[in-house]
Parts: C-alpha cells; sequence; structure tokens
C-alpha cells in the first residue's frame, strides 16, 4: 500500500519534470529536469524491484546510476560550453 503511494507521488514528480523539460527558460533549467525525471524514473525502478523481489531489476538500478552519472557530467559540459 504504501510502495503504491510512494509511485504515485513519484509519477506526479515526474509530471513537474516533463514541464519543466516543456517550458524551461533556459538549457540549464531543462538539463536539470532531464536530470530530476532520470533519477524519478530510477527511483520507481527501484521500488517496482522491491515490490517484485527481482533481483535483476536491482542491477538495472545500479547500472542506470552508473550511466546517469555520466550522462550529467556530459550535460553538465554542454551546457558549460555556450557560445
Amino acid at each position: 500500500m504504501l510502495l503504491d503511494i510512494v509511485l504515485v507521488v513519484l509519477a506526479l514528480s515526474m509530471a513537474v519534470a516533463i514541464g519543466r523539460m516543456a517550458y524551461g527558460p533556459t538549457k540549464a533549467d531543462r538539463v536539470v529536469a532531464v536530470e530530476f525525471g532520470f533519477v524519478i524514473s530510477v527511483a520507481a525502478i527501484a521500488l517496482v524491484a522491491v515490490r517484485s523481489d527481482s533481483p535483476s531489476l536491482f542491477d538495472l538500478v545500479l547500472v542506470m546510476t552508473l550511466v546517469g552519472f555520466l550522462t550529467t557530467m556530459s550535460l553538465a559540459h554542454l551546457v558549460e560550453r555556450r557560445p
């Protein structure tokens, strides 16, 4: 029951992140919204993994976290390189 409530809150947070991605005034706002959406999706997959007791989903969360770190570094580099 509690996991269902948390998943609904994560879905609402994802809606806010998508809104910021669409209407962000600057590129930096959009990058932060993309990263926030990625964190939300990793958290949702982790909750589903706990709920279904699936070890393979925990591996997916680990890989997504590592890829997310690399993505954060590359997006920060792109935002910093302003003409």
